[in-house]
C-alpha cells in the first residue's frame, strides 16, 4: 500500500435540476501537504465580486495554513494552485506589529520626559526589605498606599 503526503483541493458544482447524483468538477488545485481541516468563509466587506464566493482556508499538516480563492480557481484553472498568502498574510501580522511598535514608541517618549528625583536616605530592614526615601518630583501627585516603578540602577 502506497502512502500520499499530496492532496487535491477540488470545487464541485451545485445542479439542483438534476436527478444525477455525480456533480460537476469545477476547479482542482493540488497542494502539497495534507489537510487537517478544511473551512469556507465570504469575508464580509470585500471589493467588487473578486470574493463573492468566498475564501477556503486550510489547515495543513506542516502546521501552516493555505487560503484559495474559489472564483479565482473557477475562472482561471491554470492558475487554480496558486494560493492566496502572499496577499493576505500582511492582514494577520500587520495589527500586532503595529500594537508591539506603538507601545514601544509610547514608553521611549514616556520615559524621556520623567523628572529625576535625589535619593537622600536607603535603609536595609529585617527579610530583605529596602526603604529608599527621596525628594518628590515638582507635580507628583500620589495616593497613600501606592506603589510606583522605580527605574534605579544604583539601587539594583
Amino acid at each position: 500500500m502506497l502512502f500520499s503526503a499530496s492532496a487535491n483541493i477540488e470545487i464541485f458544482g451545485l445542479d439542483f435540476q438534476s436527478d444525477s447524483p455525480d456533480l460537476p468538477l469545477l476547479a482542482s488545485a493540488p497542494s502539497a501537504d495534507r489537510f487537517s481541516r478544511l473551512s469556507w468563509s465570504r469575508p464580509g466587506a470585500t471589493d467588487g465580486d473578486s470574493f463573492s464566493l468566498g475564501l477556503l482556508a486550510g489547515g495543513l499538516s506542516d502546521g501552516s495554513v493555505a487560503v484559495w480563492n474559489p472564483l479565482s480557481m473557477i475562472r482561471y484553472p491554470d492558475q487554480a494552485a496558486q494560493r492566496l498568502q502572499h496577499v493576505l498574510t500582511w492582514m494577520y501580522l500587520a495589527i500586532p506589529i503595529l500594537l508591539y511598535a506603538g507601545e514601544r514608541i509610547f514608553w521611549a517618549l514616556r520615559s524621556h520626559g520623567f523628572t529625576t528625583v535625589r535619593i537622600e536616605k536607603v535603609a536595609v530592614y529585617p527579610g530583605n526589605v529596602i526603604a529608599i526615601h527621596m525628594t518628590k518630583p515638582d507635580g507628583f501627585t500620589y495616593k497613600s498606599g501606592q506603589y510606583i516603578y522605580v527605574n534605579c540602577g544604583e539601587v539594583s
